[in-house]
């Protein structure tokens, strides 16, 4: 009978601890979202003329703080132990396709606002964007990377699909501060 309860015990142990990681997954990715909005916003509000140090100041931070948000994400989806049920696996890649046409709304606008940071009087900051950029890809994959070890089968190439876009997306903007 012992045996009988510590076994149980064990077995919701288990189950609570995946259920937390889950929970802190789906908790990092709406973290994520929040993020790329906000960089969305800022890249986007920025002027195609007349800019200012200021408002790339902003855009760089914002870039720092994603780039910190996806280790963040990464490292919790690393903890998990095993693949995702199918249902967790749905609500997360949901969750993640909808940052999707943000993000690369993000990397399309700033391709376009390069003329304008590069007016600025204080040189050097499209090497800055570059960097902030290769630094994001570089996260971004491993979040991405990191979320298809635990995909379920099932979902694999949705989520393949989600990573190869965003991977499309970045390298364009690579390209274009390159």
């Amino acid at each position: 009978m012992v045996y009988i309860i510590k076994s149980f015990l064990t077995i919701l142990s288990f189950s609570a601890a995946a259920l937390a990681t889950v929970v802190k997954i789906e908790a990092d990715i709406t973290t994520l979202s929040t993020a790329v909005t906000s960089l969305d916003k800022s890249i986007n509000a920025y002027p195609n003329t007349g800019g200012t140090v200021a408002g790339a100041l902003v855009i760089h931070t914002e870039a720092q703080g994603l780039i910190n948000d996806l280790g963040t994400a990464t490292t919790d989806i690393q903890a998990t132990s095993g693949l995702l049920s199918l249902s967790d696996g749905k609500t997360i890649l949901s969750s993640v396709q909808a940052i999707q046409p943000v993000i690369l709304d993000a990397l399309t606008v700033l391709v376009k606002k390069k003329a304008a940071l590069q007016a600025l009087p204080l040189g050097g900051v499209p090497a800055i964007v570059l960097a902030d950029l290769k630094s994001l890809n570089t996260t971004a994959v491993k979040f991405a990377d990191s979320l298809l070890k635990i995909c379920p089968s099932a979902l694999l190439p949705q989520a393949t699909s989600i990573r190869d876009s965003v991977a499309v997306g970045f390298s364009g903007a690579i390209a274009g501060y390159s």
